[in-house]
This record gives C-alpha cells, sequence and structure tokens, in this order.
C-alpha cells in the first residue's frame, strides 16, 4: 500500500468484532478538504473530521508496513513525536485490511506494545524492513526472533477487543483511505496527498494545526 492507492474497509470489522462496536456512530465530514467558519467551502490541505474530545492533544499515525512512505518515514515521524507539546502524544495505528498479513501485523503490533512497549520501535525496524509480505506468519518470525512470546489467550481476550474496536473507530472516524495518514486533535485529519507529496510541507501544517489547538482549546 502507498499514499496514492486507496483502499476501502469493507468487512474489516467483521473479521474480529461486531461492525456496530466499529465506530459506527460517527459521522463524516462534508467532504475532502471544507473548512468550517468564515472560509466554509473554501479548499483547505485537511479534512474537518468533527470534535471528538477524547482525542484531543493526540496524533494518530494511521500506518502500513507494507507502505514505502510509511517505511520511509516513519523514524523521523516517531522522533517528531517524541518532541510534540508537553500534553500531546503520537499514537501509531496499524491500517487493519481484509488480508491475513494485515491481521497479523496489528496482532504482532499491538502484542509488543502491551507486553514490551519499549520495544515497539525495534519490532517496527523488523516490520518495515519485511515490507508487504505474502507469508503472514513473518510477523510471528519477527516476534521469536525478539523472543517474545504471544499469549493465544490474549487474542482472544478483551483488551485485544478494545484495541481493535478503537482501532477501527479511529479508521472509520478520520477517513483513513491512503497511508501515511494523520489525525489531529479530535479536529482534522490530512496526509501528503494534500501537500503534493511533500513530507516536509505535510509536517509543518500538522504542527499548524496543534498549535491552533493550543491556543484555541
Amino acid at each position: 500500500m502507498n499514499n496514492r492507492r486507496r483502499f476501502t474497509l469493507a468487512a474489516v470489522a467483521s473479521l474480529f468484532i461486531p461492525a456496530s462496536h466499529a465506530g459506527a456512530n460517527d459521522r463524516p465530514s462534508p467532504g475532502p478538504g471544507l473548512g468550517d467558519g468564515p472560509g466554509r467551502g473554501d479548499l483547505k490541505p485537511f479534512l474537518s473530521i468533527g470534535d471528538f474530545k477524547e482525542d484531543r492533544q493526540k496524533v494518530f499515525f494511521f500506518f502500513s508496513y507494507g507502505c514505502p512512505y510509511c517505511a520511509q518515514h516513519w523514524r523521523a515521524i516517531s522522533a517528531w513525536g517524541a518532541s510534540l507539546p508537553k500534553g500531546w502524544s503520537l499514537v501509531k495505528v496499524p491500517v487493519l485490511l481484509t488480508d491475513d498479513a494485515s491481521r497479523a501485523a496489528a496482532i504482532a503490533f499491538y502484542a509488543v506494545l502491551k507486553q514490551m512497549p519499549t520495544r515497539i520501535m525495534e519490532f517496527e525496524e523488523h516490520a518495515y524492513r519485511a515490507g508487504m509480505p505474502q507469508d503472514p506468519t513473518v510477523y510471528a518470525k519477527i516476534l521469536r526472533a525478539m523472543g517474545i512470546v504471544v499469549d493465544p489467550s490474549y487474542v482472544r481476550g478483551d483488551a485485544f477487543k478494545l484495541a481493535v474496536t478503537r482501532n477501527l473507530q479511529l479508521t472509520q472516524r478520520y477517513q483513513v483511505q491512503v497511508t501515511p495518514h494523520f489525525g489531529i486533535g479530535g479536529l482534522w485529519a490530512t496526509n501528503s496527498n494534500f501537500t503534493n507529496g511533500d513530507y516536509a510541507v505535510l509536517m509543518r501544517l500538522i504542527n499548524g494545526l496543534i498549535s491552533q489547538q493550543i491556543e484555541n482549546p
């Protein structure tokens, strides 16, 4: 998957949880780039997605290990996330598709995040290097090489179901159709398609949106 290829999320939720719990109450914005306020209707380099207060002070980074643009920029994005203003945090969200490799990647990501969060960057290094594997067992091999054993009961348990529920809710809420994609503060979403593929401009745009929320809480 790259940042020009679009995808749909239909049927993904049914692979993990009932669709009624997958963010069904979130409402999409009127359309790409439509802003609110005096300039309503003017094209803007972001989506206005609503006002979800539980997402305030968070930047969601929607990614896929098979996305070459994510692989190219994930380290810089992670470092940028560590430098966010006080109270803000970068939340990584693996995009779930209907393929087995996507599901295996999500299981491995959330397992490492829960069991050994300090090693998540190490896992991601290996996962991005693997790219888009046809064999979904590659993620299990990475975990074994790292000495991490995933308890099978975790995948069947409530903690994992809650993580997937939240994942799908956010993916719908922030209207993810390409990767990498960003949701900002419960108000906006954007990606490099809005900045003509220029990631430096994209990150300046996101910084500006963060500043706007800080100045207008």
